[in-house]
């Protein structure tokens, strides 16, 4: 929010401010993400291996479960902090664009975030904010820059990663152990860690080339 200089009676257009932090953040928290996805990725491919007549799912922990425990308390804990330092990269990075008046950014910093968390919205919603920020940042640092490519490819990839691992999730609430509802749960978690590795290796690159844009203007801007 703008803040209010009683002097005058007016807000004070908010200034933009470096991304290079927050984006730090963002990448190193993505990358632990990462590797929890990874962990658990062996464990589901291990699981499909198995040989299920001596193996019994409801009581014994195999190598696979050590794995898949150890991967999924880094994923979710890795998660959150991901989840907040990229909302607060997103809204800084929109509010700088406010900032510059970028006539290519015309949702709202607070919007930027929220569409993540609105059912239904939040499958195309995130995809325009961030197609937003990208050609917002070109606009005022290069505008020569076409649209980014690779947003697409993030965005269809995090799409298939929410799918699969929700339908993953309720398969595996129906408590059912046979064979073959174990292999396809595993199956699902293979897909989830896959297409959400693919989704982080490429996302991070795109907010990496966002900070480099955004910050080297404001670079430009102290020696003006």
């Amino acid at each position: 929010m703008a803040e209010f200089d009683p002097a005058t009676g007016t807000y004070i257009k908010d200034k933009p401010k470096r991304l290079s932090n927050r984006f730090t953040w963002v990448k190193w928290l993505f990358y632990v993400v990462g590797l929890g996805n990874l962990l658990m990725l062996v464990g589901s491919v291990m699981l499909l291996g198995f040989d299920y007549s001596v193996y019994n799912a409801e009581v014994d922990i195999s190598s696979a479960d050590w794995f898949l425990m150890l991967g999924g308390v880094i994923y979710t804990l890795s998660f959150i902090g991901s989840v907040i330092a990229f909302s607060m990269f997103s809204h800084r990075a929109m509010k700088n664009l406010h900032a510059w008046e970028s006539r290519s950014a015309d949702m709202s910093p607070g919007w930027t975030v929220g569409w993540y968390f609105i059912p239904f919205a939040n499958l195309w919603k995130p995809f325009e904010a961030m197609t937003q920020i990208w050609d917002g940042t070109t606009e005022v640092t290069s505008p020569k820059v076409s649209i980014y490519p690779k947003i697409g490819l993030w965005w269809m990839f995090w799409i298939l990663t929410n799918i699969s691992a929700n339908v993953s999730f309720r398969t595996s609430m129906n408590g059912d152990f046979t064979e073959s509802s174990i292999k396809f749960v595993a199956i699902a978690d293979i897909v989830s860690s896959v297409t959400g590795l693919i989704a982080i290796f490429v996302i991070i690159p795109i907010l990496g080339k966002i900070t480099e844009m955004q910050d080297g203007k404001l670079q430009g801007e102290v020696f003006e």
